[in-house]
């Protein structure tokens, strides 16, 4: 199994394999540069597997890339990609660690148990720390914004 993400999907890719306890079994690509698309690159890690996870915000433009990437390639007829257009991610709405939880549950057949909503504050209060290369300014807007959840 492969994770594609890109932007705040990392994140919350990463804390849905720690919830699931997936660790070594599946990977995690992100990707820094959405265009141009690196095909050969994610060519070359999708050979690794049969199911692909694309964890992405807004409209599912790399699961769009990455779907006409498979049927146009004969080394990756037997991959089948999963996100929003499958159903496994909402379409609309913000990608929270919860719902990629949820989605590689129902991929790999785990049992998934939602968390607790105060789960969310906690986890974004520990944020900060990962933001102290930002300019203050910006800092201060994003601080200011956690207090409004």
């Amino acid at each position: 199994m492969l994770i594609i993400s890109s932007g705040s999907g990392w994140l919350c890719s990463l804390d849905a394999l720690e919830a699931l306890n997936l660790g070594e079994s599946v990977g995690v690509l992100k990707l820094g540069t959405l265009w141009p698309l690196p095909k050969r690159f994610i060519e070359k890690q999708m050979m690794r597997t049969t199911k692909v996870l694309v964890v992405e915000e807004v409209d599912p433009f790399v699961e769009n890339q990455i779907r006409v990437m498979v049927s146009e390639s004969e080394t990756l007829k037997g991959v089948r990609i999963h996100g929003k257009l499958s159903g496994h991610l909402n379409y609309y709405g913000e990608i929270t660690p919860d719902l990629v939880t949820k989605a590689l549950s129902k991929i790999l057949n785990r049992d998934y148990q939602a968390r607790d909503p105060g789960m969310k504050r906690k986890c974004v209060r520990s944020i900060p720390s990962l933001l102290s290369g930002l300019s203050p300014g910006v800092l201060a807007v994003l601080i200011g914004l956690l207090f409004l959840f």
